[in-house]
């Protein structure tokens, strides 16, 4: 199952690539998922989405839910819930942003 497409969503906070990292010392960690949980997380209290991958320098794949308070729930992207959250978000914020390219008659 492939994984949902990488950077959906505005400037939300991702893992950079290997190349992004300071090498000169820094003790600048990247901020990742560790694990992920498999308890559902209501539609209520999420704003928006992040995918996390393996290539960006990061431990696991992961889906990072924002939610309305700002704290970021690490998902298993490939969790038949996860995955119809996501679809539904895209679904949101695609209809939310169409009336932006709609011409002034």
């Amino acid at each position: 199952l492939p994984l949902p497409p990488a950077g959906s969503h505005y400037n939300l906070p991702t893992c950079p690539s290997p190349t992004d990292i300071p090498s000169s010392g820094s003790n600048d960690a990247l901020d990742c998922c560790l694990r992920t949980s498999q308890v559902p997380i209501p539609r209520k209290i999420v704003l928006d989405y992040a995918v996390q991958r393996i290539p960006d320098g990061c431990p696991i794949h992961a889906v990072v839910f924002i939610t309305v308070r700002g704290k970021q729930l690490c998902a298993p992207p490939h969790a038949h819930w996860v995955r119809r959250l996501t679809e539904r978000l895209d679904r949101q914020l695609t209809a939310g942003t169409a009336w932006l390219a709609m011409p002034w008659p």
